[in-house]
């Protein structure tokens, strides 16, 4: 209700969109913040708006903008974002709560299938051939290559940390294992000389002043808890 209420808040604009929750293969979550309308461009070098979380005016299809474009099998809706960004007649608007939620799992997370085509289409658009936007792009590719070697780096850390800590947990219960083997092999030793110290004292006691067999026995109840 409270996007209805934006929208009629807002008659002027002609496109408005907010965040999304991405689900993910592995079961987490992830809530993508878009940027203003004034950054739009920008984030549309590495990234793009959201076609689930957006609502458009249906004259920017069937006039200002233009329907998608078919012969992009992926990034049709890529495609179209930036015709819209460069038509300076459509108000952008940025409504700033998770409209949708949806699941990271069809053809466009094929990042070997829909990146060639993006670059492509990004290739061919009119406004990123400007020298201003040229250079922009370089510096945008920089700052994601950057952080993604550092995310790597950071990656290689923890795993090298997890591999050291493996490494003590398991020199900790080898050192465990054999005190354990240790210990066991002295409680049968121990075992074996009580026994035979009860067979000795049981054939003493057995026998009595004459030299004759007696029913007198050493009770040993505890031997077998030992």
């Amino acid at each position: 209700q409270d996007t209805v209420n934006f929208l009629l808040a807002n008659p002027s604009c002609d496109f408005v969109y907010g965040d999304l929750e991405v689900r993910e293969q592995s079961g987490s979550t992830i809530v993508v913040k878009l940027p203003l309308p004034e950054d739009v461009a920008d984030e549309l070098i590495c990234g793009c708006l959201p076609h689930q979380a957006s609502f458009s005016r249906a004259n920017l299809f069937f006039s200002k903008i233009g329907l998608f474009n078919e012969r992009y099998r992926i990034s049709s809706d890529y495609e179209w974002f930036l015709r819209l960004i460069q038509n300076e007649t459509v108000k952008l608007c940025y409504y700033p709560r998770t409209i949708t939620s949806y699941y990271a799992g069809g053809i466009s997370s094929q990042l070997r299938l829909s990146l060639p085509e993006s670059y492509s289409i990004q290739n061919q658009c009119p406004m990123y051939q400007d020298s201003y936007w040229l250079n922009r792009r370089i510096l945008k590719y920089q700052e994601f290559v950057i952080n993604l070697r550092e995310w790597l780096q950071n990656a290689e850390n923890g795993r090298n940390t997890l591999n050291l800590n493996y490494t003590a947990l398991e020199n900790k219960y080898q050192a465990v294992e054999t005190e354990y083997h240790a210990l066991k092999l002295e409680l049968e030793q121990a075992r074996a000389k009580i026994a035979e110290i009860a067979k000795i004292v049981e054939m003493e006691t057995g026998m009595n002043q004459n030299g004759q067999s007696s029913n007198l026995k050493l009770n040993f109840p505890n031997l077998e808890q030992v």
